[in-house]
């Protein structure tokens, strides 16, 4: 368990931050419930499922996530900015200040209208959020335990960090191939992760239970089941994600939710409208094995994948443009889904299979391992330079950096100089580098 826990303070910050997420969830999944309830249809005089005019219920489903996400891809922008203007831990009070605000005008609407602006509000702290915390999480952690070579090229990395910093400025992220490459893979992570249709269930479950022939109470207390059944996901995510590593989960879980989607779809194309009860609750029993794979294996584990692979200075920047690829695309599918599954029902999943295919494709021959490195050396899977270089080296290697730290004067700065990723280099920089101490 010690190698788990480094620091015991640093293990009470991370959860005491991940409440955080858990708002996020549920400001976004809330409204699965929402639809759910007749109240809510009689109070904003809105035609449910089946009745003449739900047309035009379906669209203000789909506009009330819209602006929802919407709303997120701007507190996104906005945490881009003021992460680095005003700091993490600031960003964060601001957009938990948000989110509240928001939900209690949900809370509190009167008419639509209002009801849809607050929405895009709430979406706006949730945004902020869902960026900033991962953010945050993965500069107070440690991949292991951080010894005191490892601070060592914490230090290094930082002095190599400000160099660059002094030849650069904003949206850097986008000027060099190994950045563009980053943001490539973090906004396609988000982009495609989104696209296996995981919010489409968990807002629209309430409507595709009902369709299932589940009646009265069932739609909702299936819809609260299927949320409910992502936690013990997440924490087999948090012990062993970092003994099988962020690839293997990415893929597993991709690809078994492909093999889900396709089950869907088929038992849904045979069943759907029918009065076989068996195979109707088949496609039930799909929607929550897709929810074992999406928590199991994909939900904590791209948001940790996403605030690795980008340098300190631009983190802000990575997180937010791959949270805006995330709500880039919940803007189309949350708009989109109602009416989708009104009109074309069960051929709306090819909209989701076609996608998940070419993403898996995707993680598997171009998203790098980052499991048991540092935040600094992940730089050097991307073709970057690190100061020092920890992952993967040898014993010599690290005995060379043991005895280059005892050489230190106490406060003395010293310069290990910088060690290029090349496979071709390492041996001529580690001996450079050594020299220079």
């Amino acid at each position: 368990m010690g190698k788990l826990v480094p620091n015991a303070f640093n293990l009470a910050v991370v959860i005491f931050v991940a409440l955080g997420s858990t708002a996020c969830s549920y400001g976004m999944a809330i409204i699965s419930s929402t639809i759910g309830q007749p109240s809510f249809y009689h109070d904003f005089n809105l035609a449910k499922q089946g009745e003449p005019g739900y047309g035009r219920t379906s669209s203000l489903i789909g506009a009330m996530n819209g602006l929802n996400s919407a709303g997120s891809a701007f507190g996104c922008a906005f945490l881009s900015w003021s992460a680095d203007r005003y700091g993490r831990l600031r960003s964060l009070q601001i957009g938990s200040l948000i989110l509240v605000i928001g939900a209690a005008l949900c809370a509190g609407s009167v008419n639509m209208a209002m009801f849809l602006v607050a929405r895009f509000i709430a979406g706006f702290g949730i945004g902020i959020l869902v960026t900033g915390i991962p953010m945050y999480q993965a500069e107070a952690s440690a991949p292991s335990s951080r010894g005191f070579m490892e601070l060592f090229q914490m230090e290094k990395q930082l002095e190599l960090d400000r160099e660059i910093n002094q030849n650069t400025g904003k949206w850097d992220i986008l000027k060099t191939g190994p950045t563009r490459r980053r943001a490539l893979v973090g906004f396609a992570l988000m982009f495609g992760n989104q696209f296996t249709g995981v919010l489409i269930i968990a807002n629209y479950g309430v409507l595709l239970y009902a369709s299932l022939g589940m009646k009265t109470f069932m739609p909702l207390l299936l819809s609260a089941l299927w949320v409910t059944a992502s936690f013990p996901g997440n924490v087999f995510t948090a012990f062993f994600v970092d003994r099988l590593g962020r690839r293997f989960f990415l893929l597993t879980g991709l690809g078994g939710i492909l093999f889900t989607l396709i089950m869907e779809c088929w038992t849904q194309a045979v069943y759907l409208g029918t009065d076989n009860a068996a195979g109707q609750k088949a496609a039930v029993f799909f929607l929550f094995l897709f929810i074992f794979f999406w928590s199991t294996f994909i939900d904590a584990t791209q948001f940790l994948y996403l605030a690795e692979i980008f340098p300190t200075q631009t983190r802000s920047q990575g997180m937010a443009l791959g949270m805006a690829g995330m709500f880039a695309a919940t803007i189309i599918l949350l708009i989109s889904g109602p009416i989708a599954l009104d009109q074309i029902t069960w051929k709306f999943f090819f909209v989701l299979i076609i996608p998940t295919a070419l993403h898996l494709a995707g993680v598997y021959f171009f998203y790098p391992e980052t499991k048991q490195r540092s935040l600094e050396d992940i730089n050097a899977a991307f073709g970057e330079k690190v100061a020092v270089r920890l992952y993967g080296a040898t014993e010599e290697e690290e005995e060379m950096y043991a005895k280059a730290l005892e050489a230190r004067e106490p406060g003395a700065s010293g310069d290990m100089g910088t060690i290029p990723s090349s496979e071709d280099e390492k041996s001529a920089a580690h001996v450079e580098a050594a020299s220079k101490v």
